[in-house]
């Protein structure tokens, strides 16, 4: 008899194909599979299931898992670990595991107010008294503002600190 045909809906007939048993033990059926969407958002993590003793691929992907309970870990540089765990019971499964960016707060205030700040040449939303989410690192802050001289400096931004800087604006 020929192997049956996948399921349109994602359902694998593997429920009736049996397990290799010890010798002289009867073949067991193992758990029927399913395939699974997994996303991550933001897009690109690597998605491990199962603590690395099952599947792995880059999201956004589709694996085929057996039914049950699934743990997945999402790894993307610049965010922390994201884990999500899941029971897979039937086709049509979606799964999506949202990271945190990892990021550090820097607090700008200036004398006078209403500066313009960039950092590494991208101007903030908003001028001073303001607060940043900033990627760790180190980063080139400048302050400009019309009738004061430019202020250029060198910042570094530890992952989950919080930073203050204060800079009294000198006159033209």
């Amino acid at each position: 008899k020929p192997p049956a045909a996948p399921d349109p809906a994602g359902v694998k007939p593997s429920a009736s194909r049996p397990t290799r048993a010890r010798p002289g033990q009867p073949d067991t059926p193992t758990a029927p599979r399913y395939l699974v969407r997994l996303l991550s958002q933001p897009r690109g993590a690597k998605l491990v299931i199962d603590g690395g003793s099952g599947e792995s691929c880059t999201a956004p992907c589709t694996l085929e898992l057996e039914e049950g309970r699934h743990t997945v870990a999402a790894v993307l540089p610049g965010h922390e670990t994201g884990f999500q765990a899941f029971d897979l019971v039937g086709p049509g499964t979606e799964v999506t595991v949202t990271l945190k960016k990892i990021v550090g707060l820097l607090q700008v205030e200036t004398d006078p107010p209403g500066v313009e700040v960039l950092i590494d040449g991208v101007v903030q939303p908003k001028p001073t008294p303001t607060t940043l989410e900033v990627v760790p690192g180190e980063h080139t802050l400048v302050l400009r503002k019309q009738g004061f001289q430019t202020v250029e400096t060198t910042i570094s931004i530890q992952p989950n600190a919080f930073g203050r800087q204060f800079y009294k604006m000198a006159p033209k």
